[in-house]
C-alpha cells in the first residue's frame, strides 16, 4: 500500500511539474502585457504608412539643396525690397511738385463752370447795353426827326 501511495504522490508530483506555478502563469502575463497587441501594432503600422519613406525623403532633400544653391545666383529679397524703396521715394520726389489727376481735373471742372457763369452774365450784360443803344439810339433818331420836322 506504500507503494501504492508513493507511486501516486509520484504521479501527483509529475503531473505537477508538467504544469507551471501559478507565480510562473502572473509573470508570463505580465511579460505579455509589455507587448502590443495586434490592433495596437496595425495602428502603428498605419500611421508610419503616412509618412515618406526614406528614399523619398532623401530625394526631396536633395531637391530642395538644389533650389537652394539656384536661388542663390539671384539677388535676396530683401536687396529687391530695398531698391524698389529707394526707387519709390525717388519717384515721389519727382512728383511732389505736380498736383495729382484728380485735383487737377477738379480745379480744371470749377474753373470751367466759372467761365461759363462769366461767359453767360457778359452775354446778358451785352444784350442789356445793346438794348440800351438801340433805345438811345431810337431816341436821338427821334429827337433828330422832331429837331427837322
Amino acid at each position: 500500500e506504500k507503494a501504492l501511495q508513493d507511486r501516486v504522490i509520484r504521479d501527483i508530483h509529475d503531473s505537477l511539474m508538467e504544469k507551471a506555478t501559478v507565480t510562473e502563469l502572473n509573470d508570463l502575463t505580465v511579460q505579455m502585457s509589455k507587448y502590443a497587441k495586434e490592433t495596437e501594432l496595425n495602428a502603428v503600422m498605419h500611421s508610419l504608412s503616412e509618412y515618406a519613406s526614406l528614399v523619398e525623403m532623401q530625394k526631396m532633400w536633395s531637391a530642395h539643396k538644389e533650389l537652394i544653391e539656384r536661388l542663390g545666383e539671384y539677388p535676396r529679397i530683401t536687396q529687391i525690397n530695398n531698391q524698389m524703396h529707394e526707387e519709390r521715394k525717388r519717384v515721389e520726389q519727382l512728383l511732389k511738385d505736380y498736383t495729382p489727376l484728380k485735383d487737377s481735373n477738379t480745379k480744371f471742372g470749377d474753373l470751367d463752370t466759372r467761365i461759363r457763369g462769366t461767359r453767360q452774365d457778359m452775354e446778358r450784360a451785352q444784350q442789356h447795353l445793346d438794348s440800351k443803344i438801340a433805345g438811345v439810339a431810337e431816341g436821338l433818331t427821334r429827337a433828330g426827326l422832331d429837331f427837322n420836322a
